[in-house]
């Protein structure tokens, strides 16, 4: 095993104590989708809204139930910078990057293969409680590996945003303030409360420009349909995207990300 594999395993193991030195957090990303689920889907569970996959009309709970599980992996991805920053102004960072370690990357692959684990974990368990819950959804496990797989893709993206910004900015609550600016009206601004073609035509161009857009519509039609979608999923004003330009959008985004943080990092750990 190379000195590398052994150093992000260790750190990785340290994070994995963290998290289980703080059940109430754990809980609390948990239960929030699910309280966003419940209500919403109670308050418009007379509404049956369109689906780009299949130009079939479904009940709102299935609906919405794609927008909170991706809305569940969008928040840990967020979020991966905060334990960082702690680390950063209690000095422990300090503390690791003048320790005699092969390569100090092995720090921000821990804090990503952590937050992967746990972003796929409550995903996982969000889409146990959807499936049982509403008769219209149809996870097999070829569709659940699915989701799994295009979840992953947002997780990468923000989770390397997330490091990025943590290792940029000098105070958690810098973090807290940002995450709090610009989740809400990410999720908003996305096909997770209502479909794009629904929305007025200035909101609609932002909407389908969204990462979050770009993974809700693979999840929804993996987790109505039960198997990978044929069909056209993403209506935009500037073009139409299937299972593969979606993927494709987000491995972009991902490239994006990496490459722009990549450089600051190389910068900052060198």
């Amino acid at each position: 095993m190379s000195s590398f594999v052994r150093e992000t395993m260790a750190l990785t193991r340290r994070w994995f104590l963290h998290t289980l030195r703080q059940p109430i957090a754990v809980a609390a990303g948990l239960f929030q989708p699910l309280i966003w689920l419940f209500l919403f889907g109670s308050l418009f569970h007379q509404l049956r809204l369109p689906v780009a996959a299949g130009g079939v009309e479904v009940s709102y709970i299935p609906f919405l139930a794609a927008g909170v599980i991706v809305f569940t992996a969008f928040n840990s991805a967020l979020a991966t910078g905060v334990p960082v920053l702690f680390d950063k102004e209690n000095r422990f960072l300090e503390r690791l990057l003048v320790a005699p370690l092969r390569s100090r990357f092995s720090i921000v692959a821990a804090s990503a293969l952590h937050i992967f684990v746990m972003s796929w974990v409550q995903t996982a368990i969000v889409m146990l409680v959807v499936d049982g819950w509403s008769a219209d959804v149809s996870l097999g496990l070829s569709s659940f590996f699915g989701v799994l797989l295009v979840t992953s893709l947002l997780i990468l993206g923000f989770t390397v945003l997330s490091i990025g910004l943590a290792f940029g900015l000098r105070a958690h609550f810098e973090m807290l303030s940002l995450i709090q600016v610009v989740s809400l009206p990410m999720v908003f601004v996305s096909s997770a409360f209502a479909p794009v073609s629904l929305m007025p035509a200035w909101l609609q161009w932002p909407a389908t420009l969204n990462p979050l857009t770009a993974t809700i519509e693979p999840v929804r039609a993996l987790i109505l349909q039960g198997r990978l979608p044929a069909g056209p999923l993403l209506e935009a004003p500037w073009g139409t995207l299937g299972f593969a330009g979606c993927v494709g959008y987000l491995l972009v985004f991902d490239l994006v990300a990496v490459l722009a943080v990549g450089a600051f990092l190389r910068r900052y750990l060198r």
